[in-house]
């Protein structure tokens, strides 16, 4: 589309199973900007939703329009809403009491190439009131928030960590420390780290 000379594109959903309102993720490299809507979305966007509008799992439904019909104007940004974070609720009353992010993860001289910068996994001390949580690019660090200074910061082109769990078992021929971590990364592969 892009050699073609469009400026953007929007693609929207076919009818039959896994179509209709179902949205994906699209995965497309490209110098133009593109977005997914759901199929309702689609016709509003090319004119409107016709009375006798349906769409359904047995692939039958409302056609799409004609290619070339004109549509509405349509306004695509990359807007940087930051990366994912974690909320800690008081288990008895379910309200929120505190929020746990990486600074950088909110900063957009951070949004691309490095690394993952949202919660992937938290893994709890089984003895302390503490959690151990895998944030993508830099790693993996105890929560409550280790003072800046201490704190790994993200890095250009970083791996991603994507898992954590906490055990009390030490494995065969580990003696030192009293607790084990295992990580596992995209790019190098499991780690273990005992202490």
């Amino acid at each position: 589309m892009e050699a073609t000379g469009y400026l953007g594109a929007i693609v929207f959903n076919r009818t039959g199973v896994n179509g209709c309102e179902t949205l994906v993720s699209m995965q497309v490299a490209a110098g133009i900007p593109a977005v997914f809507v759901s199929r309702t979305d689609g016709f509003r966007i090319l004119g409107g939703l016709p009375a006798e509008y349906s769409c359904n799992a047995s692939g039958a439904g409302t056609a799409a329009p004609s290619v070339g019909t004109d549509g509405q104007t349509v306004d695509i940004k990359v807007v940087f809403a930051g990366w994912g974070y974690v909320h800690l609720y008081d288990a008895n009353t379910m309200e929120e009491v505190d929020q746990y992010y990486l600074p950088e993860g909110q900063d957009p001289a951070f949004a691309a190439g490095f690394g993952d910068l949202s919660v992937h996994e938290v893994a709890t001390d089984p003895d302390e009131d503490l959690a151990y949580i895998s944030r993508g690019g830099p790693g993996v660090v105890p929560a409550p928030a280790l003072p800046p200074a201490a704190r790994p910061s993200p890095k250009a082109n970083a791996n991603s960590d994507h898992g954590v769990t906490v055990s009390m078992k030490r494995p065969k021929g580990i003696t030192a420390g009293s607790r084990c971590m295992l990580d596992t990364n995209l790019v190098m592969g499991l780690a273990l780290g005992c202490w």
